[in-house]
């Protein structure tokens, strides 16, 4: 059931360290909750990693609250993000951005754009929404949800939907997030999603990315409770030979495996 907004910022209010987190964001730049975390919360279930988005200098954001809350920060200036650990609460923190794809599979290439625009570069439509943080800030008061591209529909539909016809070409490996998404939350592939899904494995488009990040997505997948669902769904979309044409995934083998353990 959809929570309504009161319910919403209520949940949001109970995370662990989010009153200190707002408390030490006073006079910074304004600051949203964005990703998994919206949707966990959403979805009324527990929050684990904290993703924020900043309207400013990320970097300048991170050490700032790092130090507000007795905390460290490590940078990552390429793509301006940091992740900060602090006795109240951790969480990662990034500047709001555009990416361009200068080919199939790489790295983009990054710069400060609004939130709206950070939140169409993202992988799904339920991971492309925001919860403001900064109360008064442009975005709203805190709480206020921010979902330009019917996010939470989808999640009501238990739906995963890529927000554009060119997502698996431009980051293939959201093939395989999209397998680990369906498995973990029960969801499924959207028609037109599932359509093109097939159409970039069928193309190869996987075999565009470097090894080390293929084998990280794939250990993700892997470490999934139903990994068994998810190598037998691996295979129906063809994603295992899109990886090596001799490569197959055999989730019976998987299930036989975790019932001897």
């Amino acid at each position: 059931m959809r929570p309504t907004a009161g319910e919403l910022s209520e949940r949001l209010g109970r995370l662990p360290g989010i009153e200190a987190l707002v408390g030490a964001l006073e006079g910074l730049p304004p600051t949203y909750l964005v990703g998994g975390a919206v949707r966990d919360l959403l979805r009324g279930a527990e929050a684990v990693d904290l993703d924020l988005a900043v309207e400013g200098d990320g970097v300048a954001v991170a050490a700032a609250l790092a130090e507000r809350l007795g905390g460290e920060a490590v940078a990552h200036e390429r793509f301006g993000t940091a992740a900060v650990t602090s006795p109240a609460v951790s969480f990662d923190i990034a500047t709001t951005r555009r990416e361009v794809y200068e080919q199939p599979g790489a790295l983009p290439a990054v710069s400060e754009a609004p939130l709206d625009e950070d939140l169409g570069r993202r992988d799904f439509s339920i991971n492309a929404m925001a919860l403001t943080l900064t109360a008064g800030a442009a975005g709203g008061d805190f709480g206020t949800l921010h979902d330009p591209h019917g996010g939470d529909d989808d999640l009501q539909a238990r739906r995963i939907r890529v927000l554009h016809d060119g997502s698996f070409i431009d980051d293939p490996t959201r093939l395989l997030r999209a397998v680990r998404y369906e498995t973990r939350l029960g969801f499924a592939l959207g028609a037109a999603t599932e359509r093109l899904a097939r159409a970039a494995s069928g193309d190869g488009a996987l075999r565009v990315v470097s090894g080390p990040r293929v084998r990280d997505e794939l250990l993700d997948l892997l470490a999934e409770q139903e990994v068994a669902v998810a190598l037998a769904r691996l295979r129906e979309l063809g994603l295992d030979t899109a990886l090596d044409p001799n490569l197959a995934a055999d989730a019976d083998l998987v299930a036989s495996a975790a019932l001897g353990a």
